[in-house]
């Protein structure tokens, strides 16, 4: 009645190490019912993934992916670990010579906006953590499942939708740059999902 249909649950991480390593108090468990509960109510659940923590294992990242396949949100969403300032995963990387602090504002912006994709500070290759992480986000984005009594890739075409009438609102140059820069992503996204298949197995992504 208050208009409420979304709500996102920043899970972040199944390890239950990993989870009190960034002081993520949550049951995990308790977290399942209420998605469930959402759902059935007819409100969009969306769940938020990190991976590569510092020192993170390939085990850990895999008890993160088991954790999603069990948390039936309408959509889920992967980030690379990136580190920003006040946490102490942030601090332990400066001390340890592992990450420069940058001096201005303006450089931090530019380093946390690529960052996310870019330094991998975890136990486990560049390549796996790109690739889990455009699989899964596939995966969210194009499942055939209707959510919340909605249609098979509904929220895939909408999102398209939206996402070219913002570009075209704002003349033919954006639409051109921000199409092809759309495009690229999007490219990437395929490449790494679909062109690793041993990787794939080696985290069960299915």
């Amino acid at each position: 009645k208050a208009g409420c249909r979304w709500l996102l649950f920043g899970i972040e991480c199944g390890s239950e190490e990993m989870r009190r390593r960034v002081h993520k108090g949550i049951d995990p468990e308790q977290a399942i019912r209420k998605i469930v509960f959402l759902n059935e109510l007819g409100i969009t659940t969306v769940t938020s993934f990190i991976i590569g923590f510092p020192d993170e294992t390939a085990d850990q990242i895999r008890d993160t992916l088991r954790l999603m396949e069990r948390i039936r949100s309408g959509l889920a969403a992967v980030f690379h670990f990136s580190p920003i300032p006040g946490t102490e995963f942030y601090d332990e990387l400066v001390k340890e010579g592992r990450y420069r602090a940058p001096e201005k504002l303006e450089d931090l912006f530019g380093y946390v906006s690529t960052h996310n994709v870019g330094t991998n500070y975890s136990c486990v290759p560049d390549r796996d953590l790109k690739v889990i992480r455009s699989w899964m986000n596939w995966k969210s984005f194009s499942r055939k499942d209707a959510i919340n009594n909605g249609k098979p890739f509904e929220f895939a075409k909408d999102t398209i939708q939206d996402g070219l009438r913002s570009i075209s609102a704002k003349g033919f140059v954006s639409f051109f740059v921000n199409g092809f820069t759309a495009l690229y992503e999007f490219l990437k996204i395929v490449f790494y999902a679909f062109c690793f298949p041993g990787i794939r197995k080696k985290y069960d992504l299915r």
